[in-house]
């Protein structure tokens, strides 16, 4: 009769149990999920930088996941992503808009990730691996998309109407030569959770001769503009006769180089 040894009976059942448990692991700590690209875009700017580095671009990736998980909450944290580009190059998450930290078991969730890549590359697909017994990573393939920056902005601004005046806010006469120019203004700011500041430097009267006059006196201009809300006022600019204003800009982010603009109507 052959005799097994019992050091080999103890490497058997060690392999045995190490199976059983990886196995039951995986089971229980693998994540399953349907992810999908549903558009791309590039940007002029991120929520962590102003503009990207020399030679680079900011791809900005939607994308739509399901947990289809029964009791574990799904990760969806910077490091589950990596985009890889056409020619093979993997970038890391940049950045991130109304993106969660985690899935509840059979949720869903819509938001925004960026990378920054080199100008002469393109986004080929993202690759979403939200845990490290993951086998495969989920991939979904990017979209084609314009080279051209999309700049979404925080605000929107008409021009209700203008008319020419003798006499300021403050009752003072134009210089000789000079008139008021006031503008009704209309502004809305279109955060969600923000307010927007408002400061009356911050807006500009470009005149059909292309002549820029800045730092406007403000009638009923609040500090602030709640997030969803809208207001109206005026803003006095002095500027010679023989000009006629052509359009208002405003530039409510400095930081961002957001400049939103109307024509002004004809008075």
């Amino acid at each position: 009769m052959k005799v097994i040894k019992k050091s080999t009976i103890i490497a058997v059942s060690f392999l045995i149990i190490s199976a059983i448990f990886l196995t039951g692991c995986t089971e229980e700590y693998d994540p399953k999920a349907e992810m999908s690209v549903t558009d791309a875009e590039v940007r002029k700017s991120s929520g962590f930088s102003t503009s990207p580095t020399d030679g680079h671009y900011f791809l900005f990736i939607e994308v739509e996941i399901e947990s289809l998980e029964d009791q574990e909450d799904l990760s969806l944290m910077p490091y589950h992503f990596e985009l890889v580009t056409n020619k093979s190059g993997v970038y890391n998450y940049h950045d991130h808009e109304r993106k969660p930290d985690k899935l509840a078991p059979g949720g869903t969730a819509t938001f925004w990730i960026s990378f920054e890549i080199p100008s002469d590359v393109t986004g080929e697909f993202l690759r979403f691996k939200p845990g490290w017994l993951q086998d495969e990573p989920f991939k979904s393939d990017i979209p084609i998309y314009s080279s051209e920056p999309v700049v979404y902005h925080d605000a929107d601004m008409w021009v209700i109407d203008a008319e020419i005046r003798y006499e300021d806010t403050y009752g003072f006469q134009p210089y000789n030569g000079n008139h008021f120019l006031f503008i009704n203004v209309k502004i809305e700011n279109l955060k969600e959770d923000d307010s927007l500041t408002l400061y009356s430097f911050d807006f500009e009267l470009v005149t059909e001769n292309d002549s820029v006059y800045t730092f406007p006196q403000a009638e009923n201009m609040p500090d602030k503009i709640r997030a969803g809300n809208m207001v109206n006022f005026w803003l006095c600019f002095e500027i010679p006769e023989d000009e006629t204003g052509h359009a208002l800009e405003y530039e409510y982010s400095t930081w961002l180089d957001k400049t939103i603009s109307d024509e002004i109507p004809s008075y």
